[in-house]
């Protein structure tokens, strides 16, 4: 995403392509700043870069018998405060790819993403939808 800002940014300072194209890239490049900055697409990936390693350092100080199985767990709940909230309908979804791996076409799969929920998956939270296929009693 970066890459494209500065890429842009350039094109539209420079503008070796002429004014149309250097006037378009200068609001191209304030449109991805703008959604980078708003939904921090960046700083999601080096959370989430961060935080897969140090669930790995844990598997590893287990594995090598380093770290008792009680003293991994109370870390592995110390990093689970620093994630962040699910998203949803991200979950659902992987939630169906897992079942359909495992079962096939046996099982019905136990979510339903509408469509358009589907292609919002990784802007929006969507905490208080129930994507689950069973009734609620």
């Amino acid at each position: 995403m970066m890459f494209l800002v500065i890429a842009l940014g350039t094109t539209s300072v420079v503008g070796p392509f002429g004014p149309l194209v250097q006037t378009y890239s200068g609001v191209v490049t304030a449109l991805i700043g703008a959604v980078d900055l708003a939904f921090g697409f960046s700083i999601r990936a080096r959370n989430h870069a961060y935080l897969r390693k140090e669930y790995f350092r844990i598997a590893a100080a287990l594995a090598s018998r380093k770290c008792k199985p009680l003293d991994a767990e109370a870390k592995m709940m110390e990093l689970a405060a620093d994630e962040e909230p699910i998203f949803m309908a991200a979950h659902a979804i992987a939630e169906n790819w897992a079942m359909k791996a495992v079962y096939g076409d046996s099982k019905p799969l136990p979510c339903e993403v509408g469509w358009l929920r589907r292609q919002f998956r990784h802007l929006f939270l969507m905490t208080d939808v129930n994507f689950s296929t069973k009734k609620k009693k």
